[in-house]
């Protein structure tokens, strides 16, 4: 039941003792969240990550239908594919924490959508 991160952590405590434990994981946190992506971000900035998120979806979905038609995608395969997913996992720190927030709450059955209101 318990994984080997867990029990990594349980060895860094009784190492370290709590205090010790606490002061480096906030160091540890700190240096990361300032690399974290912003809560909200600019129209601009949102609709290119919404095209960046989108795009590979859709080219992998229907790539494998119009291979022929493509130049160059089955000798390049690797480096379409890698170009896609790279491009899929940085959209989501071009579109911000509130996107971040959006997909979480996609995995919580009880969750509720809310719109904004109309301007």
């Amino acid at each position: 039941m318990l994984g080997v991160p867990e029990l990594l952590w349980i060895i860094a405590v009784a190492f370290m003792g709590k205090a010790g434990f606490n002061y480096i994981k906030s160091r540890i946190f700190g240096f990361l969240k300032q690399y974290a992506p912003p809560d909200r971000v600019s129209k601009t900035r949102y609709n290119i990550g919404l095209v960046m998120f989108i795009a590979p979806l859709f080219f992998g979905w229907l790539g494998p239908y119009f291979t022929h038609k493509i130049s160059g995608y089955e000798t390049h395969r690797f480096i379409v594919s890698l170009a896609g997913d790279v491009m899929f996992l940085l959209s989501f720190f071009v579109l911000g924490g509130d996107f971040w927030d959006k997909i979480r709450v996609l995995f919580m059955h009880g969750a509720k959508a809310q719109l904004p209101e109309k301007q």
